[in-house]
């Protein structure tokens, strides 16, 4: 905690912090009114609860302390840090659903035997979620945390973005007006133009209206005046035939640039429920089917349950503030997703799998990671110039089963991987990786000038060493545990001829395939890009030029460690 405290600009007017413990009980030690110097005065005199573990009734608590009345300002990013070495005893996902549709971004860290499960609940997203095997490791994630905190607004400089707002008859206008300064704050985050980020705005409340379509204005300064001063027409909440009227207004005769590998995304804005529900999911599905990303943004009465649905399930992508004066800032808190949301699909690179078949998987789980490999497999396009895939798998020995170069279509792909046998064996995870390097050479079917990814899906601790020596070239590594407790990005090696992401999943005892971190693609070396550097990732900014509030809060039940063992170092 001091380490990410002395980090941040801790001044009245930039970054305030402030910390509760928990356990059965909890106790504030400080609050977001502090000094940098009566913060780490507070930490040092801190002593452990020693309870249970009651995280549920601690989110509820910590929600108070965000309020204007206790030193919050909800006009900034606000951030919870959640610190605990062990699974709830209450119930979590209502209380951190109410702490999200505030407004406030959660973060969970778990240490040795925390239930990674339930630390997604707590977060709302496994991208927020930290898992560490023991106390120390928290060393580890010191910078990693505090770059995390500081994630600045992007510019978006390419995309195909379409407003559809609710202008139902449970909206007045200075309600409107709010949803309007938030329209007019996204398109201040872009570079509209032409050929970069172009705008179209659909309301909807009784039947859907088009105000202006993506190849109607090539600058900011005519998308913002061309955003309606007054509400459009009111009515019902038509929600679902709106998703489905706004489908066409994607397409190439309305200035969608789909055929051009452009991100295309419905930004969707209710402060009701569907008035026919039934159809939102058929909708939404068909939206996605076409490639387009769906952002849902709730306010007041809105469902949490149909915003979710409009998204796939995809909560990062839904947001909730409870009046529409929060919306006015909104676009601060979700600039994280909408960055992500344009990031353009992969429609090239070397992609080779590499399955566990060791006798700790039996034959159900063996099916299972098949039947998940062909589910990756179909989400890229698989060509002689798109995707290529391979396959390995291991267990004492590597066997390879295809390279890059022999299958070139989905189908073909996905019958070999579903016959792949089961053998047994132990786990020579060091074995097979360095193995698998040959794979990426180019008379195997590998690629110049492409990115190059290793998915590894394995459930056990390896026999032998899988470190960076063993990896060699392999530029980006993870390490996990049987049970997903660690997982953590190593810096990548300079020089490296196979610059593409290495991404472990494993599978939990209950036979479910969990994905623990999947790493941004690093860019080629040939590509005229910056070089990806951990330490200072892109479209970040020194913590030192931060400013939010941040609330900590530390389980300090009762634990089987020595007594002398400290719960952080340096605490």
């Amino acid at each position: 905690m001091k380490a990410v405290i002395s980090t941040p600009a801790i001044e009245q007017n930039k970054v305030h912090v402030g910390l509760m413990q928990f356990s059965s009980d909890n106790q504030l030690e400080f609050p977001l009114s502090y000094s940098k110097d009566e913060i780490l005065k507070a930490i040092d005199d801190m002593t452990q609860l020693d309870q249970g573990t009651l995280t549920g009734k601690a989110l509820t608590e910590v929600s108070q302390y965000f309020d204007k009345t206790n030193g919050g300002r909800p006009d900034v990013s606000q951030r919870l840090i959640v610190i605990t070495d062990g699974e709830a005893k209450d119930e979590v996902i209502g209380p951190a659903e109410a702490l999200r549709k505030k407004g406030v971004v959660v973060y969970a860290i778990g240490v040795v035997d925390t239930n990674t499960t339930q630390l997604a609940d707590i977060s709302g997203s496994t991208d927020r979620v930290y898992s560490e095997k023991n106390f120390d490791a928290l060393k580890d994630l010191e910078s990693q945390v505090a770059l995390e905190l500081c994630w600045t607004d992007c510019t978006i400089n390419n995309a195909d973005i379409i407003f559809l707002v609710d202008s139902s008859k449970s909206i007045n206008e200075t309600e409107y007006g709010s949803m309007r300064i938030f329209m007019e704050s996204i398109v201040k985050q872009t570079t509209v133009g032409k050929d970069m980020t172009r705008f179209g705005l659909i309301s909807y409340s009784d039947i859907p209206q088009s105000h202006f379509s993506l190849h109607d204005y090539n600058s900011k300064r005519k998308v913002l005046a061309a955003i309606p001063k007054e509400k459009p027409t009111e009515g019902d909440t038509y929600t679902g035939e709106a998703l489905q009227f706004s489908l066409e207004y994607f397409n190439a005769a309305h200035g969608g640039r789909k055929e051009l590998n452009v991100p295309q995304i419905l930004m969707v804005i209710t402060d009701g429920e569907a008035t026919n529900p039934y159809i939102l999911k058929e909708h939404s599905d068909a939206l996605r089917d076409n490639g387009i990303i769906v952002i849902s943004i709730g306010v007041k009465e809105a469902n949490i349950e149909q915003l979710e649905t409009m998204t796939g399930g995809d909560k990062s992508k839904v947001f909730f503030v409870d009046n529409f004066e929060a919306l006015e800032t909104l676009s601060e808190k979700m600039s994280s997703a909408f960055c992500k949301s344009t990031k353009s699909a992969c429609k090239t690179g070397d992609i080779v799998f590499l399955l566990d078949r060791s006798s700790s998987i039996n034959q159900n789980e063996h099916n299972i990671m098949k039947n998940f490999t062909t589910t990756l497999v179909d989400s890229f396009e698989v060509g002689e110039k798109l995707v290529h895939i391979g396959l390995c798998k291991f267990s004492d020995n590597p066997k390879d089963e295809f390279y890059l170069n022999k299958y070139y279509n989905k189908e073909d792909l996905n019958t070999q991987i579903l016959n792949v046998d089961y053998t047994g064996g132990d786990t020579y995870l060091g074995k097979a990786l360095d193995n698998i390097k040959d794979y990426f050479e180019e008379s195997r079917g590998s690629r110049d000038k492409v990115p190059k990814n290793l998915v590894v899906i394995t459930d056990g601790v390896s026999h032998d060493d899988v470190g960076i020596g063993t990896l060699r070239c392999l530029p980006s590594v993870l390490e996990t545990s049987t049970t997903c407790s660690s997982c953590r990005l190593l810096a990548p090696q300079r020089g490296c001829s196979l610059c593409g992401t290495m991404m472990f999943c494993t599978l939990s005892s209950k036979g479910w395939l969990m994905p623990c971190v999947m790493t941004q693609t690093l860019p080629h070396p040939h590509y005229p890009q910056t070089p990806h550097d951990p330490q200072n990732p892109p479209h970040r900014r020194h913590p030192k030029d931060c400013t939010f509030d941040i609330a900590i809060g530390v389980d300090i039940s009762r634990r089987t460690g020595p007594p002398d063992e400290v719960l952080i170092n340096g605490l």
